[in-house]
C-alpha cells in the first residue's frame, strides 16, 4: 500500500477530518473562558407545533378504539368472556353513547381552538363510561379500569399538570365510588 507522509491507510484523513468537524448548531460552548462544558441553546419548537395536533388526534381515535371494543365485547360472541347472557340495558345504553360520543369528539377535535376542552371532556366522559360500565358488568370492570389508567395517563401527559392531576383524582374517586357503591 502506499503511503502518503507516513499514513499507511485512510483511518488518520478520517479521524483528522472528524476531529476538524464542527460541533451541531443547537449546542455551544460555555461562554466563560474557563467553561469546559457544553451547554445547549434553546431549541426552536417550530417544528414540533404539528406534534400536540397529531397526538390528541390518535387519542381521540384510541377511544374511538375503546368504545368499538366495547360494542363489541356487549354484541358479538365475545360477551361470553365477561358472563354470556345478555347484555343488559344500562351496558348497551353505555356502549352504544360511548361509541357515538366518541365519534363525535374524534370529531370536535380537529377544531383548532378547543383541542384542550375537547380533551378534558373526553377524558370525563371516559371516566363515566368506566365507571358505569364496572356498575352494570362487574366482570369486565378490571379491563374498564386499565384502559381508563391509560387514557388518565395519555391526558396527563398532553395537558398542563394541574389539569392532569385533578382528571387522575377524579378517575381514583370515580372507581373508588363504584366499588364502594357495589
Amino acid at each position: 500500500m502506499a503511503t502518503r507522509r507516513g499514513v499507511a491507510d485512510g483511518s488518520a484523513i478520517v479521524a483528522q477530518r472528524v476531529l476538524q468537524r464542527k460541533m451541531p448548531p443547537s449546542y455551544t460552548f460555555g461562554s466563560s473562558p474557563g467553561a469546559s462544558r457544553l451547554s445547549q441553546r434553546p431549541l426552536s419548537f417550530g417544528y414540533l407545533s404539528q406534534a400536540p395536533e397529531r397526538d390528541l388526534y390518535f387519542f381521540a381515535l384510541y377511544r374511538l378504539l375503546e368504545a368499538a371494543l366495547l360494542a363489541a365485547l356487549l354484541f358479538s360472541p365475545l360477551r361470553e368472556l365477561i358472563g354470556g347472557s345478555a347484555p343488559s340495558q344500562l351496558a348497551a345504553l353505555v356502549s352504544v353513547a360511548y361509541l357515538v360520543a366518541a365519534t363525535f369528539l374524534l370529531l370536535l377535535g380537529r377544531v383548532e381552538g378547543w383541542r384542550i376542552g375537547v380533551t378534558v371532556l373526553g377524558v370525563v366522559v371516559d371516566i363515566t363510561v368506566v365507571a358505569l360500565v364496572c356498575h352494570a358488568l362487574p366482570a369486565a370492570a378490571t379491563i374498564a379500569a386499565l384502559l381508563l389508567t391509560f387514557n388518565v395517563a395519555t391526558a396527563a401527559l398532553l395537558l398542563p399538570r394541574a389539569l392532569g392531576l385533578a382528571l387522575a383524582l377524579l378517575a381514583g374517586l370515580a372507581l373508588i365510588g363504584v366499588v364502594v357503591w357495589v
